[in-house]
C-alpha cells in the first residue's frame, strides 16, 4: 500500500492473507461473497470474474440471480427508506419497538 509505513503494510498483508486464505468459509462460501460485493460495489471487472470463479464451483445461474436479486433489495431498502418493516439477511419481518410509534 502507498504510503504505509512497512510495519502497517506488513500487518495488512498478512490480514489480507488470513482472510482470504487461511479462513473458515468454504471456496464455495467465499465465491458467493465475492459476487455479493461485486454486485452492491458496481464492480464490473470483478463481478466478471466472480461469475467464473462461481460457475467453476458450481454455483448455478439461479444462485447467481438470487445474489443479485439480495443485493438489489438491500440497496432498494435503504434507497426508499423503509421505516415500517426491515429486512434483515435474517429475513424475518420486524416491527418498530413501542418506543418508536
Amino acid at each position: 500500500m502507498i504510503g504505509l509505513n512497512s510495519d502497517i503494510n506488513d500487518l495488512f498483508s498478512a490480514f489480507v492473507k488470513n482472510a482470504l486464505y487461511e479462513g473458515k468459509l468454504s471456496d464455495r462460501d467465499k465465491a458467493i461473497v465475492q459476487l455479493a460485493l461485486s454486485y452492491a460495489f458496481e464492480d464490473i471487472e470483478g463481478l466478471r470474474e466472480a461469475i467464473v470463479d462461481a460457475k467453476q464451483l458450481g454455483i448455478t445461474n439461479q444462485e447467481i440471480g438470487h445474489i443479485c436479486a439480495l443485493v438489489i433489495v438491500s440497496r432498494g431498502q435503504r434507497i426508499a427508506n423503509l421505516g415500517q418493516v426491515s429486512y434483515s439477511f435474517g429475513w424475518k419481518e420486524s416491527s418498530q419497538s413501542s418506543c418508536c410509534k
